[in-house]
């Protein structure tokens, strides 16, 4: 019998987490993260936890048990009003959308680059065009932005790609 890939997604109980896990079950063994309920009719190991917690993903590596990771998409994002005057607001956009991908990236980077993988960051349109009214999610679509075009510079000589998806 022949062991298929491993796909890792993070935040995969709707949307495009999900849409992915459900075109990757095909083909893959799934291990998927979420800090809440999953998608229904994922056949798929999960974990649930929150990925701005850095201690949090250790739960993952003991689950990856050594497999090699074939394709990782780091798609964690909350999205919500904020103020310019609220720190709380600006510290749980920047947990979750920015430190839920370094958190992701730290952990699993020595499992994967040595290996033949592609990685997939989910970033926004809005951290492109920073429409008014939610300046702590547009800076953190604009960091996740910049953050993936470095990722991807720096890994351009290994066997690893990587790539930002921008939605919408």
């Amino acid at each position: 019998m022949t062991t298929r890939p491993l796909a890792i997604i993070t935040v995969t109980a709707s949307g495009i987490g999900y849409a992915v896990a459900q075109y990757l079950e095909k083909t893959h063994s799934l291990l998927l993260i979420d800090r809440g309920e999953f998608g229904d009719h994922i056949q798929a190991e999960t974990l649930q936890f929150d990925v701005g917690e850095a201690v949090e993903w250790q739960k993952l590596t003991d689950a990856i048990n050594g497999r090699p990771i074939d394709f990782l998409m780091l798609n964690a994002g909350v999205g919500f009003k904020t103020s310019w005057t609220d720190p709380n607001d600006w510290r749980e956009m920047m947990n979750t959308n920015l430190f839920g991908i370094i958190n992701g990236i730290t952990t699993l980077l020595p499992l994967i680059e040595n290996n033949k993988a592609t990685i997939v960051i989910t970033g926004s349109k809005q951290g492109i065009t920073n429409p008014p009214g939610n300046p702590a999610y547009n800076a953190s679509k604009a960091t996740v932005k910049s953050l993936a075009e470095s990722l991807s510079y720096d890994l351009r000589k290994t066997n690893v790609s990587v790539h930002l998806l921008i939605p919408g």
